[in-house]
């Protein structure tokens, strides 16, 4: 009787799995051609229409997986160059990003490389993972002929400044000496000649902030003086005098107070950026990562 009833279950269960399991076999395989054979058909003529809406997730699979071609490519570079315009930097480095993983580097033009330094510039943290592709020695040549020919552009200076800082980060200090001197040199030069450009002063902190983890002997010996957090806090303050109502300077020094335990000031710091309105994307996240700062120190 066990026996039978044991039998009559495997039955049922098969009748009602096997139709399901056929379905969703079929409805993968459906989507997975459909899926390819969209990104053969996408017609240059409506490629102005169409890269405005096609979801993200699209362009990763079809790029990994099918090795893409020439047409998508140049869907790709259209919606980079749209974020780029658009001032979405963020958004704008990954689909720059993209484009130059599956294009030969002989076919990207020196302007390409420009708009995707600019994006890195302007939203880079450090360990995010578009901005580790960029942050890397190989990109260093780069950055110099760019330079040499925009030998006036501050955000060029600024991004190899900020490449440099933050190359081979968490690694010994031999290893990133020679990166840590260059970016110091060329920030120590912008502020000589105008001490009014605000990135500097943010660099700079940032180089202090990436050596506090380094003993002090070692630092003086190779020629890196710093003092790590405290001279970060030093230039943040002088800092505060000439953007006293700046999100992003506020929330630095707010972190710079923080790591030299000065807590109540870091906490007022924190508190006086919720009244402050934001007038671009950046300063939206930095009021929101400042907030969380406020609650951590608060709770």
């Amino acid at each position: 009787m066990l026996t039978v009833g044991y039998h009559f279950i495997k039955w049922l269960i098969f009748i009602i799995l096997t139709p399901i399991m056929i379905f969703g076999q079929t409805k993968v395989q459906t989507n997975d051609t459909i899926l390819k054979n969209d990104s053969i058909k996408i017609d240059t003529a409506k490629i102005d229409t169409t890269y405005n809406f096609v979801p993200d997730s699209i362009y990763k699979t079809v790029v990994y997986k099918y090795n893409v071609d020439s047409v998508l490519l140049e869907v790709i570079y259209k919606k980079a160059n749209m974020f780029f315009k658009q001032k979405e930097w963020y958004n704008a480095l990954k689909y720059f990003n993209l484009y130059f993983e599956k294009t030969d580097s002989s076919k990207i033009s020196l302007e390409d490389y420009y708009k995707q330094i600019i994006c890195f510039y302007n939203v880079a943290t450090p360990g995010d993972y578009e901005t580790n592709k960029i942050v890397t020695e190989q990109k260093l040549p780069i950055l110099k002929k760019l330079l040499s020919k925009y030998p006036d552009d501050i955000k060029l200076k600024l991004a190899y400044a900020k490449i440099n800082t933050l190359i081979d980060q968490g690694k010994n200090i031999f290893t990133r000496k020679k990166f840590l001197k260059k970016a110091k040199i060329i920030l120590d030069s912008l502020l000589t000649v105008d001490s009014t450009i605000k990135d500097t002063y943010i660099l700079l902190a940032e180089w202090h902030f990436q050596l506090q983890e380094y003993p002090k002997l070692f630092l003086k010996l190779l020629g890196l003086k710093s003092q790590g957090n405290k001279d970060a806090l030093k230039i943040l303050l002088k800092a505060k005098k000439i953007f006293p109502k700046d999100i992003e300077v506020l929330y630095y020094l707010g972190i710079a107070y923080s790591r030299n335990y000065k807590i109540p000031e870091a906490i007022l710091t924190f508190r006086s950026i919720r009244f402050l309105k934001p007038t671009n994307q950046k300063e939206k996240i930095y009021k929101n990562k400042a907030l969380i700062y406020l609650i951590n120190l608060t709770y």
